[in-house]
């Protein structure tokens, strides 16, 4: 193939995939509407899309991958991304409050920030992130009975560490992970991931649901630390290390998935 997707040589039939065809690029055998990637289409022949860019139409217009066919890919049909797909927010303090992130977009949507405000003075590093897929299946080649044909694909990441000062009330505990748990579905909340185009592949994928989850307590409490991690479908670890570990302090981390095959 050339940069822009021209078949220079090829040898026996084509199966709908070609130029990079695994990020879901799919030939549609047409001239100037060469290629279609999930929300436009695009021609090897001018190395343009057919419409200009819905969120950056007066940057990038029609142009593919800001000519560097290269050095990025544009795997939603929307946004060029650069090698390796990962946009990094940049890391550290403003006033002492952190900042960055970074969004990755590969066949997949990956989004993880910190929170930058602590809702209670004992937490830090308080973060949250997303992986969220939608795959539209070709299932023309698949054996009866029928299979599903969509798939999504959700997981919700967060983490926090927490360190005790002497005087703490252990009374408020209750109200403060209740505090932090509000937050923290807000946050979830405001990630909108309707408008995030699917993902054309082959495949038969078996319909229905499966759910998965794992919440890890690391904690040193002066004399040992222990790490005890309770999720399904593996169930509850535990490990604890005897010997002086410092003052008292806790990192909580965990993993919420849901896939829906339909």
């Amino acid at each position: 193939y050339s940069a822009y997707g021209r078949n220079n040589w090829s040898t026996g039939t084509g199966c709908g995939f070609g130029w990079v065809g695994s990020y879901g690029y799919r030939e549609t055998g047409l001239f100037h509407m060469s290629h279609y990637v999930r929300a436009r289409h695009y021609s090897y022949v001018t190395g343009n899309w057919s419409t200009v860019d819905r969120w950056l139409t007066l940057l990038l217009g029609y142009s593919y991958a800001t000519g560097r066919s290269t050095k990025m890919i544009d795997y939603s049909g929307q946004f060029p991304i650069g090698e390796g797909g990962y946009i990094d927010g940049g890391k550290g303090t403003i006033g002492g409050i952190p900042i960055g992130g970074g969004l990755k977009l590969d066949n997949c949507f990956h989004a993880d920030m910190p929170i930058p405000v602590t809702p209670l003075p004992w937490l830090r590093d308080i973060s949250i992130g997303l992986d969220f897929c939608r795959t539209v299946y070709d299932t023309s080649c698949c054996k009866p009975p029928a299979t599903a044909q969509e798939c999504i694909d959700m997981k919700l990441k967060f983490g926090a560490k927490a360190k005790l000062p002497i005087d703490y009330n252990i009374s408020k505990l209750p109200d403060d992970v209740r505090a932090l748990s509000n937050i923290l579905m807000s946050m979830v909340s405001m990630i909108n991931i309707i408008g995030l185009a699917p993902i054309p592949v082959r495949g038969c994928p078996e319909k229905g649901y499966s759910f998965e989850f794992k919440v890890c307590l690391k904690g040193c409490i002066g004399i040992a630390s222990a790490e005890a991690c309770i999720g399904y479908p593996s169930g509850f670890t535990l490990d604890v290390k005897y010997g002086f570990c410092g003052m008292p302090r806790a990192q909580v981390q965990g993993q919420v998935g849901l896939k829906d095959c339909h």
